[in-house]
């Protein structure tokens, strides 16, 4: 299997939004513990939200808190 099949099949179990939020995450999370700025490890999911910066801003903090949140409960941080 490739890279592309296995995004391919990942995302259509879990949903391409959810996959994209939870890899943000845990990248946020290694560029961190690496001691790079996190602020890029972000993937907008919406065409929508690259029109309306306002809305995209607001958007990709509430996603960054939440999905931040989950990967740290799940690993116990």
């Amino acid at each position: 299997m490739n890279e592309i099949d296995a995004v391919k099949e990942l995302g259509d179990k879990i949903g391409y939004g959810n996959m994209m939020s939870i890899a943000s995450a845990l990248w946020r999370r290694l560029l961190k513990k690496s001691g790079i700025p996190e602020s890029g490890a972000f993937i907008p999911t919406s065409q929508s939200f690259v029109k309306n910066k306002a809305k995209l801003q607001r958007i990709t903090n509430n996603d960054i808190k939440n999905s931040d949140y989950r990967i740290k409960k799940h690993l116990g941080e």
